[in-house]
């Protein structure tokens, strides 16, 4: 198994920079649809489901036609008349390289499936903090260890996955942008875990009403 692991380590690094020469034998070996459902996949290891997701960056989301869209602070738009009333997603897809359109279906199981497992993520700190902390003598507060809930490389790989995703803007392009939201909400709770303080990040959770008291 640590074989199999470290070769696809290796595959990811060879497609680094957008490397099309490996893409194109490496895509045959290890088709869009599979990689991703690997990814949240439950019955495979967290180490497995990592590297099949550090595989889906490098092959299939960071690579044409995916381009990353440079927002700028402040501009003057000035919109000819041709453009008519264009909607955001048209606009996006006309950027889209004519031969090699986007996947919408598979991305956007996955973008869903992503959100899905960060939610897991979150809900998961919230009951470990609550069956540690709660009712946790003040004597013994200082004392209180928990587990480093962060130090999980498969939620290190999605949310490299998703910054990325959210770089190239697919969230408009597959029409999802009420996920942003969302999707900052639950990181936000799940970065302020702390594991040196567990009985702060708890009471910080009950304050933001994230437990059941």
């Amino acid at each position: 198994m640590e074989y199999f692991l470290e070769q696809m380590r290796f595959f990811s690094v060879l497609l680094l920079g957008r490397n099309y020469l490996w893409k194109m034998w490496l895509e045959k070996m290890f088709p869009m649809k599979f990689v991703f459902e690997q990814i949240y996949n439950s019955e495979l290891s967290t180490d497995l489901r990592s590297v099949f997701c550090n595989l889906a960056l490098t092959l299939y989301i960071d690579h044409e036609p995916l381009n990353p869209i440079v927002v700028p602070n402040l501009c003057r738009v000035f919109r000819p008349r041709s453009m008519g009333t264009m909607d955001l997603k048209h606009s996006h897809t006309m950027m889209l390289n004519k031969e090699t359109q986007l996947d919408e279906e598979s991305f956007s199981e996955l973008v869903d499936n992503i959100l899905t497992m960060i939610k897991t993520e979150q809900t998961n700190i919230a009951a470990n903090l609550k069956s540690l902390c709660k009712d946790v003598p003040e004597a013994k507060i200082d004392s209180l260890k928990i587990d480093n809930l962060l130090n999980n490389a498969i939620l290190a790989n999605i949310v490299k996955a998703l910054k990325k995703m959210m770089t190239f803007d697919v969230l408009t392009i597959l029409d999802k942008t009420d996920y942003y939201s969302q999707i900052v909400y639950h990181l936000i709770h799940i970065l302020e875990f702390d594991k040196n303080h567990p009985v702060m990040s708890f009471a910080l959770a009950k304050q933001r009403g994230k437990t059941t008291l």
